[in-house]
């Protein structure tokens, strides 16, 4: 029998198999690819000794299927090692090793491992018995393995050349808080009352026009001129939209004497800002009147 002719005959076979025991055991394209390269250099080392050993007993697809998945098993014991139940587990009998199986092989949380041995296989111990039994139990880490693109997010161990100097929030939030307050001291009063009205009132910006007694349509356009004028010394004073969010909801930060006009009659929250003036998409002449997003809040939370 030409046993290279056989091989090169059965490459599509191989392909195949080491594509289905690739998608058994939910490996990556690259995994995947290695072992592809791992089972073709088995079957044709030591003059395609896999090919001799066949004794047709089975097809030859069936007999590839197991020396890959062989192959691929043997790899993983010596990359990981092969889990033994602990000293512990073995004394305190069959569920024991099946729970320690459940946590620290396949690395279930002691809740999930409960409701697995349970529902899978056919334990009848309450679940506060093998919450208590799992307790006992040391759950082992398993070896993780990491490429060198992970480097980069490991922390170091030599302490840092020069301490770094973290900006305090509490100075953050009064800075924020003077920019904000110079920024709305900038607007004119009307300005004022109709973001108060928008933003604290939650009111309609149709509803904002007739009580102010100004057309709808010139007044979407001047929010939104209102509120790139805001953002503007905002950005001017150094204070960005990331910055703002950052500070917001630190213990440190309270910013309500700056908005005390947006926020009447409800001091006692604490607010949050969200500044961004995108231009509104046009209407169609049709369509009915827009309930106007310009897209800032200023908030009580």
């Amino acid at each position: 029998m030409n046993l290279e002719r056989l091989f090169l005959d059965h490459l599509a076979v191989i392909e195949q198999v080491v594509h289905f025991v690739a998608r058994r055991h939910h490996l990556s394209m690259d995994e995947s690819d290695d072992l592809a390269s791992a089972i073709k250099l088995k079957v044709i080392e030591n003059d395609y000794q896999v090919l001799r050993d066949f004794r047709a007993g089975s097809s030859l697809r069936t007999y590839l299927t197991t020396v890959a998945t062989r192959h691929f098993l043997d790899q993983r014991i010596a990359l990981w090692g092969k889990w033994r139940p602990c000293v512990l587990a073995r004394r305190l009998g069959p569920t024991a090793v099946l729970l320690d199986r459940l946590m620290s092989r396949e690395s279930m949380p002691l809740h999930e491992a409960v409701e697995t041995l349970r529902a899978n296989h056919g334990i009848t111990a309450t679940r506060d018995e093998l919450l208590a039994l799992g307790a006992r139990l040391r759950v082992r880490c398993r070896r993780r393995f990491s490429g060198v693109q992970d480097l980069d997010t490991f922390p170091s161990s030599a302490p840092s050349p020069e301490p770094i100097d973290l900006p305090d929030p509490r100075t953050e939030a009064d800075r924020i808080e003077q920019a904000l307050g110079d920024a709305l001291d900038r607007l004119a009063p009307e300005d004022r009352l109709i973001l108060r009205m928008r933003f604290q009132d939650s009111l309609p910006v149709s509803r904002i026009a007739r009580t102010l007694g100004l057309a709808p349509k010139p007044l979407y356009r001047r929010m939104d001129h209102v509120m790139q004028a805001l953002r503007a010394s905002l950005e001017a004073s150094g204070v960005s939209r990331d910055r703002v969010a950052a500070i917001i909801g630190h213990p440190a930060a309270d910013l309500s004497r700056a908005i005390d006009d947006l926020t009447v009659g409800n001091p006692a929250q604490r607010p949050s800002i969200w500044i961004e003036a995108p231009v509104s998409p046009p209407r169609p002449p049709h369509a009915r009147s827009p309930e106007g997003r310009a897209c800032a809040r200023v908030s009580g939370r």
